[in-house]
């Protein structure tokens, strides 16, 4: 009879599983036997495939690609970063992809150990420019963005002299590059630059899927930017009154052309006072497409605060917002139903149209994960996963780590599947170890239906690893579910360690 594979794409380490039969749903008995796929280019703190996003076919053999990144590779700058896109089919490497305009060191205003970071977050919203390919979006954490000019020549002064010297340092940016040929589509600016030093506005380090609001017939993009300053830059000075530090914007751009859509913010009358000196609530730090939620046919959006404080809630529990993709209007309010100081509630990795409709309503529901979230038995940062109903924001599963340990952020990523073929969306959920404990991490299949745990995917013990001084791989850091891979008719999966050691190189990651 025979077998069938499933791939484990592990944020530094990709596992090969051979299943039993080719009949049958998988079961928790089903066995999986991982293979790996080494940084092709280790370094230290490198962090191979800290992002993984899988694409439709973009080297015509049939099978879906894979997008990641090493957000933090040194290139010609320091903490430069470069994207690639893997084969789904065997994971060689089809292409790079380098910032159009990479930064780092001294040179460009940063420290002489930091840079941009390109490839920070990865997105795919699918077609953009209409040749039947998946196109990709790529972003920087701290791309410092100059908006004067130098000897003529419009954004060609570095950053870095005496202030004021007309820089935005650590803004962000965004490209959308080709799937086929990696040719830059658009380029997203923050729309409301910070114009003050150090503001650190992060726009571009989270991107997601918007579905097509503009009905045009391309999908349309949503991007964060959780540390602006509401209004633009007032954080820097005393802050008045009016004046919201860090409460953060997020935006949605025509896919097709790169415009501004539409700008969210945080409804006034959530803003935490006549005005906030810092952490605001982060607006933006997560943003996602769950699909259409209201029945109108255009897909909402969903973007959390994952640092604000709703009223009578312990400090920087979190808030999400489910906004309507008609309107921008906000359509519910969804609150941490273990209310946690610092929990970050909402501050997630989700893939598009995740986690779907589980509760067979016809409605896609809504998924999220406590970042800071403390365990039901006292454990440190444990992590904790909910699933509410998309049209009326009920409760509809809390999920917790089958193995529960200190600092393993568990709930981080989550991608859809449908693993045992009941037509019912099953969640791909993995942890983000972070300190304090076991930090393998692992990453697990649940039932959509009733939260029950499906299977669990975990490091062989030959790949565990413990650095007493850097934890370790943080298997489950990134878990996505492309599909069939290898064409035997069962589901593949995606997981990540970016902080596997990979022959005495620290954090290489391995995929």
């Amino acid at each position: 009879m025979p077998g069938r594979i499933l791939l484990v794409l592990t944020l530094g380490v990709l596992g090969l599983g051979t299943l039993t039969s080719t009949a049958a749903a998988a079961t928790p008995s089903t066995v999986f036997q991982p293979f790996a796929t080494p940084n092709p280019e280790p370094q230290p703190g490198g962090r191979w495939g800290e992002r993984l996003v899988a694409a439709n076919d973009l080297n015509g053999d049939g099978v879906k690609d894979i997008f990641t990144a090493t957000p933090s590779a040194d290139g010609q700058y320091v903490d430069q970063g470069r994207v690639y896109l893997l084969s789904g089919k065997d994971r060689s490497i089809l292409r790079t992809i380098d910032s159009p305009e990479p930064q780092g060191g001294t040179n460009f205003g940063f420290t002489a150990t930091r840079g941009a970071k390109f490839g920070f977050y990865i997105s795919v919203p699918g077609d953009l420019n209409g040749d039947g390919k998946d196109d990709v979006v790529v972003g920087t954490d701290q791309q410092n963005v100059y908006t004067g000019s130098k000897n003529g020549v419009p954004n060609t002064a570095p950053c870095g002299a005496a202030e004021p010297n007309g820089c935005n340092e650590g803004q962000g940016k965004a490209w959308a590059f080709s799937g086929a040929t990696s040719r830059v589509l658009h380029v997203f600016d923050n729309p409301d630059p910070q114009g003050a030093p150090g503001n650190n506005a992060r726009f571009g380090s989270r991107i997601g899927r918007a579905g097509d609001v503009t009905a045009d017939g391309v999908p349309d993009i949503i991007i964060g930017a959780s540390n602006n300053d509401v209004p633009a830059g007032c954080g820097d000075e005393a802050v008045a009154a009016g004046c919201f530090k860090n409460q953060g914007q997020s935006y949605i751009f025509n896919g097709a052309t790169g415009a501004l859509v539409r700008t969210l913010n945080l409804p006034v009358a959530d803003q935490q006072g006549a005005s906030c000196s810092s952490n605001c609530g982060t607006f933006g730090l997560s943003v996602q497409g769950p699909g259409d939620t209201s029945g109108d046919g255009v897909p909402d959006q969903l973007v959390d605060a994952a640092n604000y404080t709703p009223a009578g809630s312990p400090a920087g529990v979190g808030r999400m917002y489910l906004f309507d993709g008609s309107s921008g209007a906000v359509l519910l309010r969804i609150d941490d139903p273990d209310p946690q100081a610092g929990a970050t509630f909402g501050f997630q990795d989700a893939a598009p149209n995740s986690p779907g409709d589980v509760n067979g309503d016809g409605t896609p529901d809504l998924y999220a994960h406590g970042f800071g979230q403390d365990g039901p038995t006292g454990l440190v940062d444990q992590g904790r996963a909910w699933v509410f109903n998309g049209r009326t924001g009920a409760l509809i599963h809390t999920i917790d780590d089958p193995t529960p340990t200190a600092g393993g952020t568990f709930g981080f990523s989550l991608s859809r599947t449908d693993y045992n073929k009941d037509a019912t969306p099953d969640l791909y959920i993995g942890q983000a170890p972070h300190g304090g404990g076991d930090e393998n991490g692992g990453t697990y299949v649940f039932d959509g239906r009733d939260a029950s745990l499906l299977k669990a995917l975990e490091l062989p013990e030959g790949d565990r690893q413990i650095d007493p001084g850097d934890g370790g791989p943080s298997l489950g850091f990134g878990a996505a579910a492309p599909g069939d891979l290898n064409g035997d008719g069962e589901a593949d999966y995606l997981g990540g360690a970016p902080f596997f050691n990979e022959n005495g190189v620290q954090d290489a990651g391995r995929i």
